[in-house]
């Protein structure tokens, strides 16, 4: 919000917006999850621990019992 006030747009807001997913192959691609099982595996998570959480997230799509949100939010303003 700042940064649009400074850049001198009226009337600025933040709306926040949830998304749910109920597919992991989709929650996967979107909140990167595999990237975030490589940072941790160069962190010091053991490589086959962060395979299998990501293979159960698949299972667990597969099954239907997936469910992962995820809230963004958009800044609006005028000129």
């Amino acid at each position: 919000m700042r940064l649009f006030a400074a850049a001198g747009l009226r009337d600025v807001r933040v709306e926040p917006s949830s998304v749910l997913f109920s597919q992991a192959m989709e929650a996967s691609m979107l909140l990167m999850l595999p990237e975030a099982v490589q940072r941790a595996v160069a962190d010091g998570l053991p490589a086959r621990d962060g395979a299998r959480w990501l293979a159960e997230l698949q299972r667990r799509g597969d099954e239907g019992t997936f469910f992962a949100a995820a809230t963004g939010f958009l800044v609006i303003g005028t000129a």
